[in-house]
């Protein structure tokens, strides 16, 4: 009985493991973004969002990055919309890569 038991939290404590993993993870048509965000500590409300696998879709990265600042805006100032200066719906021609990731920025609008 015991040995199902060590059995059974091993595969529990993996299974959290693999899903932690995958959290920070963004699926957009099948593939995955890794998006991240960043705040100024004097000022929350102000983000930037970098997203890795942007080479997947710019349609992907474009939804992983909103996805994550309306996150963001919603658990730190209670609205999910945002301001961007550079966002989802900025021209091609407006976007920046830096370090190997996309760089989204922007305000949430309380």
């Amino acid at each position: 009985m015991r040995s199902f038991m060590v059995v059974g939290l091993v595969l529990a404590t993996l299974a959290g493991c693999d899903q932690s993993r995958n959290d920070n993870l963004f699926r957009y048509e099948n593939a995955y973004y890794a998006p991240k965000i960043s705040v100024d500590r004097g000022d929350r409300s102000t983000f930037t969002v970098s997203v890795r696998g942007f080479e997947q879709g710019l349609d992907g990265a474009r939804e992983a990055a909103r996805y994550e600042a309306t996150k963001h805006c919603i658990n730190y100032l209670g609205s999910s919309d945002a301001m961007w200066t550079v966002g989802p719906d900025s021209d091609r021609e407006q976007l920046k890569i830096v370090s190997g990731a996309l760089v989204f920025s922007g305000k949430c609008d309380p």
